[in-house]
């Protein structure tokens, strides 16, 4: 009896995960790795190096957002709009990106395809005041950690409606070689460092909260399983 509610709870826990890995959104990370275009802050001119932003899973549409037969644009510009991106950072860059609050206009990030100019990729954390991003390079401040012109050779597809981010760039999943594109990273004193980008990663990540709820099943099964020597079934 015990093992026939074991397999039947088993089964119920695996269509869940299946439902559940369905519709869950996934923590999209936006990988870019390019050679230095000098020696500075610590960065070896022709080096490779790898930056990275990761799309917030919850984005909601602002009034900045643009989607169009050409463009699609999200964007948030002040304070009171949800946050573009949940982190961001790379290689040689110290401390933590923090979103800036200083002032309700400050933040300035967004994720950008055009196909203007051939279905191009940007990705841009910046902010409209001299207050800092939280990371420096080399010591310096940063105020912009910024990918933009990437080319992957994509064809993406403009809905010309809003569209949650992480939904929508979980299609484009894997390593693009890039045609071109550049990444650019700007001090709060308006020093900036060039970076020649040659790959973009887009790599969708389980949300902490997924992990934590498929982790939590298996010791609930267990649990039950273990309750077979008393032929009772006990909720844990």
């Amino acid at each position: 009896m015990i093992k026939s509610l074991f397999r039947v709870a088993s089964a119920a826990w695996s269509a869940a995960l299946v439902i559940m890995l369905g519709v869950a959104r996934a923590d999209v990370v936006f990988s870019v790795t390019g050679t230095a275009n000098e020696s500075k802050w610590g960065y070896v001119n022709g080096q490779s190096y790898t930056f990275y932003w990761t799309l917030n899973p919850s984005f909601s549409e602002t009034p900045y957002c643009s989607f169009s037969d050409t463009i699609n644009l999200w964007a948030d510009e002040t304070v009171s709009d949800t946050p573009t991106f949940t982190d961001c950072g790379g290689d040689g860059l110290t401390g933590e990106w923090v979103r800036p609050t200083a002032g309700e206009g400050d933040p300035y990030s967004s994720v950008q395809v055009n196909d203007v100019s051939g279905h191009e990729v940007s990705l841009l954390a910046d902010m409209d005041a001299n207050y800092g991003i939280g990371l420096q390079a080399g010591g310096n401040d940063l105020r912009t950690l910024v990918a933009y012109g990437l080319n992957p050779g994509i064809t993406f597809s403009f809905p010309e409606s809003y569209t949650n981010p992480s939904a929508y760039f979980v299609n484009y999943s894997g390593t693009h070689a890039l045609s071109q594109g550049t990444i650019l990273l700007w001090t709060t004193n308006n020093q900036s460092l060039a970076f020649s980008a040659g790959s973009l990663s887009i790599i969708p990540e389980p949300t902490a909260g997924l992990l934590l709820l498929l982790a939590g099943g298996v010791p609930l099964l267990l649990h039950a399983y273990k309750k077979k020597s008393t032929g009772i079934w006990k909720a844990p």
